[in-house]
């Protein structure tokens, strides 16, 4: 059940003229007050005499996720009408300290994530209508997907072949854009990849996202299940492999996981297996298609789970892949996929 109506309270101060947008939206720093506008904000949400947001024009409707220092809302403008998503993090909760190995998220971390998502407009990339700030909090408003998360979907069994491919082109076409900005999203997985009004797929929640123009992953971070395995191997074996050196080719892994899933609606890895060994056998390659595919499905899979990173295709070729720009041919192998338990998504190696 959703978690009862919230009305925001308490007392905000109200803040200076916001700078103006331009086309790619402002993310001029504020002490207090304004972080962020997009210049794409329904111009309803606005309020008429002030230029910056506040907490309490917002109803929280229903928590749709919650974690130790942050929680994501459905809510309602009170200004508008409109429903926006609401990311709030504590401040209280927030770590001080900005270095790349402290296991809690920092603050200098959350202004990073606006700073990079609010640089990222395209169709499919959820959109960043505005962040602010209090005393107490960071609040991020987000663009509402109601038609739920691809997650959900697979919840409910194998995705019809048609609509499957069109899902995979839809997550290419964002990532090609994604990685033209040099962004490493690091957490490409089902709960992350969100369905807009329009039927069409957004690539969300860039908490963990890195610009590899300014430096490199220093850490391993994601979803265990659709971690590459560059990106676990100093973890199941430091000796061998003491630092990380991975890139934006760990997202391509991510998507041959997640492609794996839309064929069949089956896991690609055991789900009941420890997380431990779930590790292992990905950071070793130890890596079985259990499904029954056709050549042409095992020949993409095979080039986005190419265990060496430099051998893997990108996410251009794995997006103009005969396999994909070919017409559905009708299917007449069994698939024993009836639908992927959402427990394992859960295995979160960190938020760093």
């Amino acid at each position: 059940m959703p978690d009862a109506t919230v009305s925001f309270s308490g007392s905000y101060p109200r803040h200076p003229q916001l700078h103006p947008s331009s086309a790619a939206g402002t993310s001029t720093r504020f002490d207090g007050g304004m972080l962020y506008r997009s210049a794409n904000v329904p111009e309803a949400m606005i309020p008429d005499e002030r230029c910056s947001w506040q907490i309490k024009d917002y109803e929280c409707l229903e928590i749709l996720n919650r974690k130790p220092v942050r929680f994501v809302c459905r809510a309602r403008c009170k200004v508008s009408g409109i429903l926006v998503a609401l990311k709030v993090f504590n401040k209280r909760e927030l770590s001080h300290s900005d270095c790349d190995h402290s296991p809690h998220l920092s603050e200098a971390q959350v202004r990073r994530e606006i700073a990079l998502h609010s640089s990222l407009q395209h169709p499919g990339v959820c959109q960043l209508y505005a962040a602010f700030e209090d005393n107490r909090t960071i609040v991020l408003v987000l663009e509402l997907c109601r038609q739920g998360s691809l997650a959900e979907r697979l919840e409910r069994g194998r995705i019809p072949d048609a609509l499957g491919k069109q899902v995979l082109r839809e997550l290419f076409a964002a990532l090609s854009y994604i990685h033209s900005r040099g962004v490493l999203h690091r957490d490409i997985s089902p709960g992350n990849l969100l369905f807009g009004d329009d039927g069409k797929l957004r690539i969300a929640d860039f908490g963990l996202a890195v610009d590899m123009r300014c430096h490199a992953p220093r850490n391993a971070a994601g979803t265990v299940y659709y971690c590459a395995p560059e990106v676990l191997r100093p973890l199941v074996d430091p000796h061998i492999f003491p630092t990380w050196d991975y890139g934006l080719q760990a997202d391509v892994w991510s998507c041959g996981v997640i492609a794996y899933e839309v064929l069949t609606g089956a896991p690609l890895f055991d789900e009941d297996l420890d997380r431990e060994i779930t590790m292992r056998k990905i950071a070793s390659g130890d890596l079985r298609l259990p499904q029954p595919l056709s050549a042409a499905e095992k020949a993409f899979l095979g080039c986005a789970l190419q265990v060496d990173p430099a051998a893997r295709a990108t996410v251009d070729q794995l997006a103009n892949h005969k396999w994909l720009v070919e017409p559905c041919r009708k299917r007449r192998l069994n698939f024993l996929g009836s639908g992927l338990r959402l427990r394992r998504t859960l295995s979160l190696i960190r938020e760093d």
